[in-house]
Order: structure tokens, then sequence, then C-alpha cells
């Protein structure tokens, strides 16, 4: 198969792109005689020159900064030169200059046709050996469609791809035909990780997840679980809720809940029509919290229906930071290029990809660009001062990254604005670093992150003088002080139907006292929570039978109560899946 029959593959949601007539048109035409002829006589000058290096740079369309990009691009590989003694041996037996370096800029929508045009007839033409894709692009719709579009295509040929995308949080992996691509910017795993450890800061143990239909949202949910997951060894957390807004009436799972914190991934304007409907729901205000994703910042302004304190993870976007990661891009494909000429096996084999679009001329795919893309993968490049190597995991993400935490607080004209005041730095055990913060409705300390009346259900088993039990009184159906509290012993099943005097009859509930109902009742009053004893049915302590827990113990696992209280032995197998509190 060629690129040109590659029109009759999916890309999973970006369908729309493909179906473009104009791509259609130009698919269909791989007879073009110039296109041919510019084919035939670069890949004779290839031929002749098997020694050069070429590699391709789309950048973001400007009307100013070409002149910077150029500057940049030329002092990095400069720079590579002048080390040529010291590090890269693999200049000695290829030529690569600034020449080899094909720059072009792409706009922020650009059509199929011209992202078919840059590959076909200014890439392929000149036999690149890599792509450095660097956009600051943040509109999180078509742009990020065609973003995805340029990259499956570059993976379709196997031409690796060194990425810096800042809405690379929206691009669909799973999708990816083959993923030959590495990305340096701070990746969606990243952002979660740092969003959970701002809850682990601040004790707030469970949350719901919000998102909008934006492009990787499936992605961000399974990324906070996996986060969860990976420090529920330190944190433990509960995930109340996972709502996916497609209409405002889906916020109402959450007035029904008991979350004050959620994490947010939206578009900005998105998150503009989200934060207001939760306004009008009353689930903003100073006992709940927002955490934001960088796709929800944007600006430093922010739209007045954003609630003040919230907060948010960032990373910086702008030109000038887009701008570095030039020199960082052309370091690591250096890296990579070096590592693969130093390796005996690989002498053999050369880094011309003599690739074509045309059905007659050249591969279809790069066979050799699988191979040379591990080594990209594999290289450790010196990072700034104090910072770890630029290293990639086995997926093509970025292993360390920095993030900044943002407040949105009054600003001069009282106009909120996102400002920072810390950085989270995923290399360090420790990584949360948090100045002062504005917190919800103003205030300047943090909301509980849980409701301030609150209810639970807790599951008993009955051990004197831990707990007792007693019949309530015949006449009230209620317990006296000196008895206790009252308490169910009847199973969900028979209070099916509705008994007017179940609660005087002794069958149904009794009054639970003693040592552990003393302790709740203290708890109950300090903390400010509601709670329903219930008797645990099948009248277990919890033992691990054929693989599967009963008792107290599996109710606790199976989320069936909040919290058991009894006098229970601590052993290995039950203090794996349950935690204790200190003996008493």
């Amino acid at each position: 198969m060629n690129l040109f029959e590659f029109k009759n593959k999916t890309i999973s949601g970006h369908e729309d792109l493909l179906s473009d007539k104009r791509v259609t048109r130009y698919l269909k035409s791989p007879t073009n005689h110039d296109y041919d002829k510019n084919i035939i006589n670069n890949n004779n000058n290839n031929n002749n020159n098997n020694n050069t290096l070429t590699i391709a740079i789309i950048l973001p369309h400007t009307n100013f900064g070409v002149r910077e990009y150029k500057r940049v691009t030329n002092s990095a590989i400069n720079n590579l030169h002048r080390g040529r003694g010291q590090r890269f041996q693999f200049l000695k037996k290829y030529k690569f200059g600034s020449e080899q370096v094909k720059s072009t800029m792409m706009t922020l929508t650009p059509s199929p046709t011209a992202i078919l045009n840059s590959l076909c007839q200014e890439f392929l033409t000149v036999n690149v050996s890599a792509i450095l894709y660097l956009m600051n692009y943040e509109k999180y719709g078509r742009s990020t469609a065609s973003a995805q579009y340029f990259l499956q295509l570059a993976g379709y040929l196997g031409i690796p791809v060194i990425a810096w995308n800042a809405d690379n949080s929206g691009l669909e992996r799973r999708a990816s035909q083959s993923n030959l691509q590495l990305q340096l910017a701070p990746s969606l795993e990243h952002q979660t990780a740092a969003m959970l450890s701002i809850l682990e800061r601040y004790k707030w143990h469970q949350f719901s997840i919000v998102t909008s239909q934006i492009a990787g949202h499936d992605d961000f949910v399974q990324a906070v679980r996996e986060s969860v997951t990976n420090m529920q060894d330190r944190f433990k957390f509960t995930i109340l809720n996972s709502v996916l807004v497609t209409k405002p009436q889906d916020l109402q799972e959450l007035v029904n809940s008991e979350s004050r914190v959620m994490l947010l991934y939206s578009t900005r304007e998105e998150a503009t029509h989200i934060l207001s409907q939760a306004k009008d729901y009353k689930i903003t205000g100073e006992n709940y919290v927002w955490v934001v994703t960088q796709s929800v910042i944007g600006d430093v302004q922010a739209p007045g229906e954003f609630p003040v304190g919230m907060l948010g993870v960032h990373f910086d976007t702008s030109s000038q930071s887009l701008v570095n990661e030039i020199t960082t891009a052309i370091k690591v494909y250096a890296y990579g290029v070096e590592d693969f000429v130093n390796d005996p096996r690989n002498i053999d084999k050369s880094l011309n990809t003599q690739l074509s679009c045309g059905k007659q001329i050249g591969d279809g795919r790069w066979k050799i660009g699988d191979r040379f893309f591990r080594y990209l993968r594999n290289v450790s490049v010196e990072g700034e001062h104090g910072k770890p190597n630029i290293e990639f995991t086995a997926d093509g993400l970025l292993k360390s990254a920095e993030l900044k935490i943002m407040n949105l607080r009054p600003g001069t004209s009282k106009q909120l604005v996102w400002e920072e005041i810390g950085v989270w730095k995923s290399w360090q055990k420790q990584g949360l670093d948090i100045k002062d913060i504005v917190w919800p409705g103003n205030s300047h300390t943090p909301p509980q992150g849980v409701p301030e009346k609150f209810h639970m259900k807790i599951t008993f088993l009955e051990e004197p003088p831990y707990i007792n039990l007693a019949p309530p009184d015949p006449v009230t159906g209620k317990c006296s002080m000196n008895r206790g509290v009252l308490c169910r012993i009847a199973k969900d099943v028979e209070l099916l139907e509705e008994v007017s005097d179940s609660p005087r009859n002794g069958s149904f509930y009794q009054c639970c006292s003693g040592f552990c109902i003393d302790l709740l009742e203290k708890f109950a009053e300090e903390l400010g929570f509601t709670y329903e004893l219930v008797r645990v049915e099948d009248g277990k302590w919890g033992t691990l039978e054929n693989g599967k827990w009963n008792g107290l113990i599996a109710d606790l696992v199976n989320r069936k109560t909040d919290m058991v209280m009894t006098s229970l032995m601590i052993n290995s197998e039950r203090e794996a899946v349950v935690d204790f509190t200190p003996v008493l």
C-alpha cells in the first residue's frame, strides 16, 4: 500500500479531514508529470549524495518570526559542529548543515491537501530522515485534528517525528498507524499527576472528574485513574463521579454528589459554559474547588464565568518557549543519529529515506524508520542546570517535566487573572512547591474537600464491651440516653415493604452502646457528620473464601459501607485490602 491508497484507511475521530474532496482529487493524481519529474530528479540527486542528512522543521506561521526561527536553527546546527571532535562523530560521515534543514510554516488549520503537499512535495523529495514538528496552537479543535492527521501520515511513511505540541493532550495516541513520535511537551499524564499532587497536599481524598467532548477526554479519565493507582501506597483517593458534559443537565450528577473537588478537562470556551452552569447549580463558591488542565487556562486573563480561587496546571506555550524547543529537538535528533551511526550493526544502513508518495517511484514506507526511531527514543540529552536529562518513556513521552501551578485571583483592574503560585517537578519526591493561594470565595483557608455536613453508612458487628445490643423502648421505639443509639439489625430485603412500627420492632432495630459508640458520637459531633448504623447481613467478621471476602471486610471492599465498627483482629490478608485505625 502507498500513501495514495491511505485515503481508504480511517483515522479515528478525524474522518472529516480524509473526506475532503481536494484530498481525494490529489490522491487520485499520482501521475502528475511535473510532480513525478521532481521526484525523479531529486532521487537521482540523492543517489549521488547518500552521505547527506536532511531534516524538516514545521513551525507556526508568522509574518515576523521567520528571522528568529532561522537564527536559532542555524545556531543549534553550528553548536553541533563546534563540538564535533568531542561528541558528534557522525558529522565525519554525513554532511549536515543549515542548508540540510528544510523549514516550513503551517497555518492554524491547514487543509489536508496542504498537509500532503508538505510531506510529498517538500519533505520526501529531499529525503528527510526526521521531522521536527513544533506548534504552540491551543485551539483543541480542527487544528488538533490537523496535527493528528499529519503525525499519522508521517507514522504511516515510517518517518520519526520529534514533536512539541501545546495541544498534545488532545492527540489520540491509540489511533496512530505507527507511533514513531517523541513528545517534548509535558504530557497529559504529567498534568494529571500534578493535579493529584495538589489534592494530596491539602488532604482532599475524594473528587470528581469533569470533561467535555474535547479530543483526548477518554485519555484524561484513564490517566487520572492510573495516577490514582500509582499513588495509592502513599495516599488513598476516591473518584466519586466521572461526568462527561454534553448538556447543562449533566452537571446535576455533581449537585447530588458529596464531591467538593472537581478536576476539569475541556477547552477554554467549553469551560466558560460548564462553570457558568455550575454557578447556577451552586457547585462553585467557597466550599468547592475546581482544578483545571492547561487547555482551560489559555490566556492570563480569565473569562468572567470562571470563579475566583480556581487552580490549574500550565506550561509555557509562548513563541519564545517554542523557539527554545528548536534547539532541544535538534539535539535529540543529533544524539539519536550519533548512537545509530556508532552501532556497528548499522554499518551498511543509510539514513536516506528514498521515499515517494507515488506508485512507481521509491518505497511507500521507510524500512529503517522504526529502527532509527528506537535510537532517538533511547537518547539521554543533558538538561538545563539543575534539571534531569531529557529522556523518553517507551511510549515516546517525556520522562521528566515541570509544570506551573496557577491560581485565579483578582488582578489590578479587578478582572480575574491567572497567576503562578508554585511549580511541580515530576522528578522530585516532594515535587510540589506552592506559595499563598487565594481560595474559592476569596477565602484565605482551603476548603475541607468534603460537605460541611455529610452522611455515612457504618456497618457493625456486636462485640461487648465495644458494641452492645439492647431492645429499644417498646412504646416510643427510641433509645434512652443510657441505652445508646438506634441501629438497624434487619437486612435490606426485609425493609423493602414499609413497616410503620419497625423502630419499635426488636427484630428490625436495636439500641447500640459501648466504647465504639461513644467514640462514634464524639467524632460525629466534632467532624460534623450524620450516620446510619447497620449490622452486617451475614453476621461474619470477614474471611477470604475461594478468592472472595465475606462479612464486614466484604462490605468495605465492595463499597457497600463507608466504615466498619467492631472489635476486629488485624491480620496480613485484611490489612492488604482495608485500612485499620490505630489499636485502641
